[in-house]
């Protein structure tokens, strides 16, 4: 998923230029400078991803370096939306001795994004994402989830 979001974020690049790169589209051609980035949605029983989630966008964008955060939605070029469309666990290994016993188990997450500006121009809708992370089931595996979190929505 890191590669899905290093995706994300040459498109968000990609859009404004890079300051070493200028055979694409230099930032000084787009007018694009800030972005803000929406508290994500959810639609999945994860509440507490959403403001992970949105913090890791928001110090993601500020690390690449090509766009600035903008303070307000108004004064942002472009906004970025959002929002987390499925979040949950499976069986990711058995005991090799009894399958009905899990060893570890996958958090698995879906994300949509979308980027676009006031004057109804969208860059990109509904861009799906989705990451998954092992953990250990053991009987702290709830905890472990809650641990693990930021790092499902950092992948």
């Amino acid at each position: 998923m890191r590669i899905r979001f290093f995706v994300l974020m040459l498109i968000l690049g990609g859009l404004v230029g890079c300051s070493n790169y200028k055979a694409g589209y230099p930032i000084d051609r787009t007018h694009l400078k800030t972005v803000f980035v929406l508290p994500a949605k959810t639609r999945a029983l994860a509440a507490q991803m959403s403001g992970v989630l949105s913090q890791q966008m928001r110090e993601a964008i500020l690390r690449y370096g090509t766009l600035k955060l903008a303070k307000t939605i108004e004064a942002a070029d472009v906004v970025l939306e959002t929002e987390i469309t499925n979040y949950g666990r499976s069986i990711g290994t058995v005991d090799e001795y009894d399958t009905d016993v899990a060893k570890t188990l996958s958090l698995n997450a879906s994300v949509k994004c979308s980027l676009y500006n006031h004057q109804g121009k969208v860059f990109f809708k509904d861009q799906s994402f989705s990451a998954s992370v092992s953990i250990n089931a053991t009987d702290s595996a709830q905890l472990i989830e809650y641990q693990r979190m930021p790092q499902l929505t950092r992948e």
